[in-house]
């Protein structure tokens, strides 16, 4: 597994991504522990941000891995579509993969 790097980060709140050799994509990673609508109106505007500069460094897609389907309505709600594939992980279970463009 590559390096993970941190594209933002705040008390609360990240956004990081690295590199799976497995799948051969960018996986992105986000979560949050203070939500409102003010808040999520915030961290859209931050996420749009990242989202330019990746695409700006040639990357126009990531991935994210979600264990159920909080995690999917939550990665929905930032624009991530979800791919028809389960991804197998290291310890036996079974996630949802999700894509996004940059």
């Amino acid at each position: 597994m590559s390096e993970v790097v941190s594209l933002y980060e705040e008390e609360g709140a990240f956004i990081r991504l690295r590199w799976d050799e497995v799948l051969g994509v960018w996986v992105m990673h986000l979560d949050c522990t203070t939500w409102s609508k003010s808040e999520f109106k915030r961290y859209m505007k931050i996420f749009k941000m990242v989202l330019s500069d990746l695409k700006a460094k040639g990357i126009n897609e990531v991935y994210g891995l979600c264990e159920d389907m909080k995690a999917v309505k939550f990665n929905k709600m930032f624009g991530a579509t979800v791919v028809k594939h389960m991804c197998l992980m290291d310890d036996g279970s079974y996630q949802i993969l999700m894509r996004m463009e940059t």
